[in-house]
C-alpha cells in the first residue's frame, strides 16, 4: 500500500496562501493533475494510446 498526501487548500484553512482559489478548489485542481499523471504513466507503461482509452470510456450525455 501507499499513502500520497496531496497539499492544497480546503474551506476549513484560514491561511492566506489559499487564498487564491475558493473552498477545495486548490486542492481538486492538484488532485485531478496527479491522476491526469498517473493514467498517463499508466498509459505509457502498457503501450496504450488515447484512442484505445477513448473506445473504452463510457459516455454520458
Amino acid at each position: 500500500d501507499l499513502i500520497i498526501t496531496l497539499k492544497g487548500g480546503n474551506k476549513y484553512r484560514k491561511n492566506a496562501e489559499w487564498k487564491i482559489a475558493p473552498l477545495g478548489t486548490l486542492f481538486e485542481i492538484t488532485a485531478m493533475v496527479f491522476f491526469d499523471a498517473i493514467v498517463a504513466e499508466l498509459m505509457s507503461r502498457k503501450g496504450m494510446e488515447e484512442e484505445t482509452l477513448r473506445k473504452r470510456h463510457a459516455i454520458i450525455e
